[in-house]
């Protein structure tokens, strides 16, 4: 292998888990704000338009292995945190 490939691969580790915490946090950002109460049907479909607008922009500037990632860490947010009953969550105490 030569230094170049070397480093092409050593760079690739960072992008990988950089896209999949990207991910994580889009698709929860989007799980957390679809749930909030008393939104209008417009703020739903910004919120939609923006988070496939992101992935689009993945797939068309990014690498696969960093596509992969964004999918992989969306993907796991809306499992995890959809499928969270909110009333189960823990109430913050107001004071």
């Amino acid at each position: 292998m030569e230094f170049h490939e070397i480093m092409n691969l050593v760079a690739a580790i960072p992008r990988f888990l950089g896209m999949l915490v990207f991910g994580v946090g889009a698709g929860w950002l989007l799980i957390h704000l679809l749930r909030r109460h008393a939104q209008a049907w417009q703020v739903e479909a910004v919120l939609l338009v923006c988070f496939f607008g992101m992935a689009a922009a993945v797939v068309r500037f990014a690498s696969i292995g960093s596509l992969g990632a964004y999918t992989l860490g969306a993907g796991a947010a809306m499992l995890i945190w959809g499928l969270r009953n909110p009333s189960e969550e823990p109430e913050t105490k107001k004071k």
